[in-house]
């Protein structure tokens, strides 16, 4: 399975007292990197939550740390989809040293779809996203026919 990619670079926000990137902010690339998937998907994260009324929350995320990131380091994060269930997915992300061509952390986070309204889960995910969603965790962009549904969706969703 092909995997999606997302670059960044280190600096001195990044980094802790030691030089090295402190541990939480792996976490914020990783999710820098999941709402670019989103984007590239055709649903960017602030238009689901507003036209749509839904979003991905982490219920669970498990991470392990192999290689410390420095300063100006360039870095990547490769997402997959692992599992993909009515509402809920498993995404693996590698957290990459491009610089020292070693693998600085691995995740593996499972995200739940809820109403933003109720904050509850949504009982069926929209059927475009699914497919959306599996088309870009499996290294291809949307087909056009299923862009051109997902602008007209939400196009609906906003009038609503």
């Amino acid at each position: 399975m092909k995997t999606e990619n997302f670059r960044f670079r280190i600096y001195y926000e990044d980094t802790d007292a030691g030089g090295i990137v402190y541990h939480a902010r792996y976490l914020v690339f990783a999710e820098r990197a999941r709402g670019e998937t989103l984007r590239m998907a055709g649903f960017p994260p602030k238009e689901l939550a507003e036209n749509r009324h839904i979003g991905f929350v982490v219920r669970q995320l498990d991470i392990r740390y192999y290689d410390p990131m420095e300063l100006d380091d360039e870095g990547e994060v490769r997402n997959r989809m692992i599992e993909e269930k009515a509402m809920r997915v498993i995404v693996e992300q590698e957290v990459f040293n491009l610089t020292k061509n070693k693998v600085a952390a691995k995740l593996k986070v499972e995200l739940v779809l809820i109403d933003c309204k109720t904050l509850r889960l949504c009982t069926k995910p929209p059927e475009d996203l699914r497919m959306a969603l599996r088309s870009v965790w499996n290294g291809e962009y949307p087909p056009e026919e299923l862009q051109k549904q997902i602008k007209e969706n939400n196009r609906l969703a906003a009038l609503s």
